[in-house]
């Protein structure tokens, strides 16, 4: 099964390899300075994969909260 959530972890993995990369910057917001902590909610995707962690490793991170959140949410599932 196709999972879209892992694939764009994959290809930031991937694209943290070269050298050139850089995670965007606003100049105006001290607080949160990285876009892709606001897209992603937080900053653990950023410093997993600049630790070096891999797809497995960040994607694994949150399987204990995705299942709990599954519980909770199948009571509501109407179909």
């Amino acid at each position: 099964m196709y999972d879209p959530i892992r694939t764009g972890v994959a290809m930031l993995v991937e694209a943290h390899r070269y050298p050139a990369f850089a995670w965007r910057r606003d100049s105006w917001d001290t607080v949160r300075p990285y876009w892709i902590d606001k897209l992603t909610g937080s900053p653990r995707l950023r410093t997993q994969i600049d630790a070096g962690a891999d797809v497995d490793d960040v994607v694994g991170a949150w399987a204990e909260e995705l299942a709990t959140f599954n519980r909770r949410r199948r009571p509501y599932l109407l179909y």
